[in-house]
């Protein structure tokens, strides 16, 4: 399987997890929100992170991606992808609120990457 395939699965299981996700948790927070900008927000926080995360260190720094660093890059890369998530959300839909914007990217992000690793375990 080529490195953009295994994008492409990763990112179809991040939005599949995350959009449905924070869609639930902007419910369960009552945000006065309609669906669709909330749905918006998530989209514009995993385009913003996701293809970044995957494609910056293969195109850039490809030696982060070897085993000795792979962890490095993980803490380094999520921590980013964590913060700038942060970010939209809290300007989108919480402005008021920025803890509650961590906790949704934090929730979403720990879904998705454990949503992933079962992914990768099934398929190899």
């Amino acid at each position: 399987m080529t490195f953009h395939e295994q994008y492409a699965i990763a990112a179809a299981v991040t939005l599949a997890v995350e959009l449905p996700l924070v869609l639930y948790l902007a419910r369960r927070a009552r945000l006065l929100h309609s669906d669709a900008r909330v749905l918006v927000a998530a989209l514009v926080a995993n385009a913003a992170t996701h293809p970044a995360l995957w494609y910056v260190p293969w195109s850039f720094f490809p030696q982060a991606l070897a085993k000795p660093n792979y962890a490095l890059y993980l803490v380094v890369g999520e921590t980013t992808v964590l913060l700038v998530e942060t970010v939209v959300y809290w300007r989108l839909l919480v402005p008021q609120r920025p803890w509650l914007a961590l906790a949704t990217a934090a929730l979403a992000n720990a879904a998705s990457y454990g949503a992933g690793l079962a992914v990768w375990a099934l398929i190899g």
